[in-house]
């Protein structure tokens, strides 16, 4: 198995990195867990989907924030007019004009703007071989003093709703991605599972050949029944068809597993001989708290709660008159020149203008019923959200609790199953030593073989639960993503 470790890069939009060891999956190499979270991050089509929204979304804030960057536009015109009817038209009725502007605009945060522009226009009539040249400067700024002023004004407002709205696309794909590899895990340990149950199928499948073939000789040789014979014959059908279920949850558990990393079915071998490594829970307090803090859906709620209440303080925002103060000030200069001839120009003259603005406009609409009612459906469901947020608090409280309960249970059910399973051992080891020297019957063996092998099975399957609510309290407290080196910003 060939194993680089890189990171992951998102596109230069997105500022999310995946840090991972990268695998590449081949026939007859055994996949570690850490490998199978590593590939399914690299080649899985869930976790590249999530590469793309995160990336679209940050594009979608980068459009919004935009709207505060400076605006620069340039124009440029012709025209020709003339000063007499259509029917006596000729070349000296022509009036030409050629004008070019460049304006820009800035917004400033809080509800204000600046903008400057400078034109050129000159024109040229041919009745009377006149052209003139103008030339006009002008900056202006304004800002609104109630309605839609300060973090209200159209552009602040729409970058904050979006700033909050991409925080909670982050937590939605957080929690997105910590299922996802919580589903990996499973899938590995669901695989792992099947294997071992398929390594014990087989082994008791062994036995009970063996068991047939002893009790077909002692028949033979009149040292058995027929009733002997027949209860191994049924014993060893038994395990045949065990076995051939064992085998069939294996394919599935493969293919599962195999669409999850991106790699063939034949190519999926997982690593029996490692046992799966059960780690210490923390006190339930500490988990309580971890789980409390990062809950990414607790969390959603809380963004969604902030957004809400900036509709709602918009709203009354609007509520307000509009009050726009402003000032300009500009500067024309006009040149005049009467016409050319062999000696030059003939007249000219030059003069300038000066304007000066100071506004200040009041407005307000009426009526305000439509906003009021627009505040009181915001506060309904503002009281809807810390509803909600409270019941899910409870009910992942409540989980939690769960979750500690089943962990303890499934503690001590895997001491007791341990110490059935060596007792089943001992059991065992004594049934065949009796069974050896005649003292125990076929069906005595066979009876402490099936307890060891349900014990066995109990044990492992007690494991199993573990890891599986390991994975589990990995998800709720985000330990997968440091357990993984996977890392969200």
């Amino acid at each position: 198995m060939k194993r680089t470790c890189k990171s992951i890069p998102a596109p230069t939009t997105w500022n999310l990195l995946l840090s991972v060891c990268v695998v590449a999956v081949t026939a007859g190499e055994q996949l570690t867990e850490q490998d199978a979270i590593a590939h399914a991050l690299d080649a899985g089509s869930q976790f590249r989907i999530l590469l793309i929204n995160r990336a679209s979304d940050s594009l979608s804030t980068q459009s919004v924030e935009s709207d505060e960057l400076p605006q620069l536009e340039f124009d440029a015109s012709y025209r020709t007019s003339f000063n007499d009817s259509l029917e006596d038209l000729a070349a000296e009725d022509l009036v030409h004009q050629a004008k070019a502007a460049v304006s820009g605009k800035k917004s400033i945060r809080g509800g204000g703007s600046v903008s400057g522009a400078v034109s050129e226009t000159v024109t040229h009539d041919a009745s009377d071989n006149q052209t003139k040249f103008s030339t006009a400067f002008g900056i202006s700024y304004d800002h609104e003093l109630l309605k839609n002023s300060g973090r209200y004004s159209s552009a602040q407002y729409a970058i904050l709703i979006r700033r909050i709205d991409a925080h909670k696309f982050r937590l939605e794909q957080k929690k997105r991605l910590l299922g996802d590899i919580s589903d990996v895990r499973m899938m590995y340990w669901n695989l792992y599972e099947k294997l071992i149950l398929l390594d014990i199928a087989k082994a008791a499948r062994d036995l009970a050949h063996k068991d047939l073939q002893t009790a077909r000789i002692k028949h033979e040789i009149g040292e058995g029944s027929q009733l002997d014979t027949l209860s191994a014959a049924l014993e060893f059908l038994r395990a045949q068809r065990r076995l051939l279920i064992a085998t069939t949850s294996i394919s599935q558990a493969r293919r599962s597993l195999a669409l999850a990393v991106g790699a063939d079915e034949d190519s999926v071998e997982i690593d029996t001989a490692r046992r799966p490594d059960i780690g210490d829970f923390p006190p339930p307090h500490e988990f309580i708290s971890k789980a409390r803090t990062f809950d990414p859906r607790l969390r959603i709620f809380e963004t969604a709660f902030k957004k809400l209440q900036l509709n709602k303080d918009k709203l009354k925002n609007d509520m307000l008159p509009s009050a726009r103060a402003g000032i300009s000030v500009g500067r024309t200069f006009t040149s005049i020149i009467d016409g050319f001839n062999s000696d030059g120009i003939t007249g000219a003259a030059s003069s300038h203008s000066d304007n000066a603005v100071i506004s200040l406009i009041l407005s307000y609409n009426l009526p305000a019923t439509k906003r009021r009612i627009s505040i009181r459906q915001t506060e309904y469901d503002i009281d809807k959200n810390r509803l909600e947020q409270n019941e899910y608090h409870t009910e992942l409280m409540h989980r939690i609790r769960s979750l500690l309960d089943s962990w303890r249970q499934e503690k001590e059910d895997l001491r007791i199953s341990r110490a059935a399973r060596a007792i089943a051992q001992k059991q065992l080891d004594a049934a065949t030593r009796g069974f050896e020297l005649g003292a125990v019957d076929n069906l005595s063996l066979l009876k402490a073989r099936n307890d060891f092998i349900d014990t066995a099975v109990e044990t492992l399957r007690k494991i199993i639960a573990l890891k599986k609510l390991e994975i589990t309290f990995d998800e709720i407290t985000g330990e997968s993503l440091a357990k993984f080196g996977v890392t969200m910003q």
